[in-house]
């Protein structure tokens, strides 16, 4: 329902068809404005605000369509409606394709035109609330709402905002939790895209054999299982933005394809010869070594140039521990509020060990364990006890074995610091041997050898750190 009353232009070359259609419009409740001809109308347009444009489809030197593509260039959600005596399936088609809301055709059927013309204003009705709704969201994905005051974090965000208006591809590396994605919806949000999708693929989430097919879309019968034309991300992300996230799991041959469409913005569908414009803005995101997937022939290295115009590593959270009490005052912020909870009181002993833990899923993980402690912290203060014996002992653990170094032969050093190193790796792997021992510059075989001698629990680790 208009909460104003709307504003109408109406354009006609033929004065006695104006006045009647500035009666039929006043008498409806409209507040009105006429021009006489095309020119006429793009200065009144450009001058006044309006709401709806009821136009002559058929004007000397200056046409309906003419006027159209006036209203459409400045980027106003005002509809257009067309209205011509001499009617064709072709110029309908041709109006409809140029962005007019309707075609109406004289002689002309006065309870219709009123009735499109109300349907034209929902319309815009809608356009302008989802436009709100998209400003919030710009407001809500502001580089000024992510929650740091570490020096390394407040550049990059200085360096991604100066882009977000450009339409430059990025690539954002950093470990799972550090907040890539938080990064690349702030650039969509802040960038002249802003009003168009923002959407995200997780590249590792889909076996390969599907991944093109999610990309671009596949035709009816393309392969088993397609029972109907679908839409890729490149389609649905359409003038706005598309993240790639982890986009080092895609294989090589798929990447080829990926390239073409960076370059190129058209491609075809699984199984189509239909080639299809696409104006998107690529963003990446990765937690692995590109350039190292480069050199061991794992990743192609043109895409890898393609995609690394702009590109920013976000620190893990260990490598910014001033920013630990921020975020855990704004995530305990968040859930009291959702779960109808009292912020829970964290003495400066449960403070230590929150900073002083390694958090090997970053902001995710401590995300996720303060939404925990709001929903089963009974007491009102988050206390030691409260944590999880991993954080607990975490500072214990690393610090102790090197506090007796000084003590003892030799022999026992090495090993306590043996020990230590082996632990620490497991630790920042999650318990996967293989990266631990890579980590460590041994083999598989040895590390093995070396958990056995010394008694390690690796389960502990692959238990504690899962995601």
């Amino acid at each position: 329902m208009m909460t104003k009353v709307p504003h109408v232009l109406l354009v006609d070359d033929d004065p006695d068809f104006l006045i009647l259609l500035e009666i039929l419009f006043s008498t409806e409740g409209f507040r009105v404005s006429t021009a006489a001809n095309g020119s006429q109308a793009i200065t009144i347009f450009k001058r006044d605000s309006m709401d709806l444009v009821v136009t002559d489809f058929l004007m000397p030197n200056i046409d309906g369509l003419d006027v159209l593509a006036s209203v459409k260039a400045s980027g106003k959600p005002v509809p257009v409606i067309l209205i011509t005596g001499h009617g064709s399936i072709e110029k309908a088609v041709d109006a409809i394709k140029a962005g007019a809301f309707d075609f109406l055709t004289k002689p002309l059927n006065e309870e219709k035109l009123l009735i499109t013309a109300h349907k034209a204003l929902e319309k815009r009705q809608l356009i302008l609330e989802n436009m709100r709704l998209k400003e919030e969201l710009a407001r809500q994905n502001g580089f000024d709402k992510i929650i740091t005051q570490h020096p390394k974090m407040l550049r990059i965000s200085e360096t991604l905002r100066s882009t977000a208006e450009t339409d430059a591809t990025v690539l954002i590396t950093g470990e799972s939790g550090t907040g890539k994605e938080l990064f690349a919806r702030s650039i969509h949000y802040q960038s002249k895209r802003r009003y168009n999708p923002f959407v995200a693929i997780n590249c590792a989430a889909i076996p390969s054999t599907l991944l093109e097919s999610e990309f671009f879309g596949h035709e009816k019968g393309a392969f088993t299982g397609a029972f109907a034309r679908r839409e890729g991300k490149f389609e649905q992300s359409n003038n706005g933005t598309l993240l790639l996230d982890e986009i080092g799991e895609m294989s090589i041959e798929l990447q080829a394809k990926l390239l073409r469409v960076i370059e190129k913005q058209e491609f075809e569908r699984v199984g189509g010869n239909e080639t299809i414009k696409s104006d998107v803005r690529i963003i990446a995101a990765t937690n692995k070594n590109l350039l190292k997937a480069v050199q061991e022939k794992k990743f192609r290295e043109d895409l890898f140039y393609r995609l690394n115009v702009i590109s920013v590593h976000i620190p893990p959270l260990r490598e910014r521990k001033t920013d630990i009490a921020l975020l855990i005052e704004h995530f305990m912020k968040k859930y009291s509020q959702k779960y109808g909870r009292p912020p829970i009181i964290i003495p400066p002993e449960t403070l230590h060990l929150l900073e002083e833990y390694y958090w090997p899923g970053n902001v995710r993980e401590l995300e996720n364990n303060i939404e925990r402690w709001v929903i089963t912290v009974q007491t009102g203060r988050l206390l030691p006890d409260n944590l999880t014996p991993e954080i607990r002992n975490f500072h214990h653990e690393v610090s102790s074995p090197s506090d007796h170094l000084l003590s003892g032969s030799m022999t026992d050093k090495v090993t306590e610091l043996e020990i230590l190193m082996i632990k620490t790796a497991l630790r920042e792997t999650r318990g996967i041997q293989s990266r631990a021992a890579k980590l460590l510059g041994i083999t598989d075989r040895i590390l093995g050898y070396k958990i056995s001698q010394y008694d390690i629990n690796v389960t502990k680790y692959r238990r504690n750190y899962r995601n």
